[in-house]
């Protein structure tokens, strides 16, 4: 969870402000040190965590009821929704390449 949660964090930043705004390290970086940390993961184990952060971006809205609801936030939205539909449905080559790629084990 703890690991879902942090990704899911640097997700929004990486969503709402275009990437690397505000800080010395990229966010890929800290994410790819982060996960690294916990070793290797099962596929399973990957799948549930990109889950919980995709399920963290969805809940901006409900931590930030005053925000305006513009084009960033459901771009957020629509990002977040297909991260979650496809880490749910196993689609792992999908992740290849992309952020989340790099809590998988090994490239299939």
């Amino acid at each position: 969870m703890d690991l879902g949660q942090l990704i899911g964090d640097l997700l929004e930043k990486i969503l709402l402000a275009g990437a690397e705004i505000s800080t010395r390290i990229p966010y890929r970086v800290m994410i790819e040190a982060f996960a690294k940390g916990y070793g290797t993961l099962s596929d399973d184990m990957a799948y549930r965590v990109i889950i919980h952060a995709g399920v963290h971006v969805v809940n901006w809205c409900a931590r930030h009821p005053d925000a305006e609801m513009g084009e960033q936030v459901a771009f957020m939205m629509r990002e977040a929704v297909e991260v979650i539909v496809r880490a749910w449905r196993g689609e792992r080559k999908w992740f290849e390449g992309r952020l989340l790629g790099c809590l998988f084990a090994t490239p299939t």
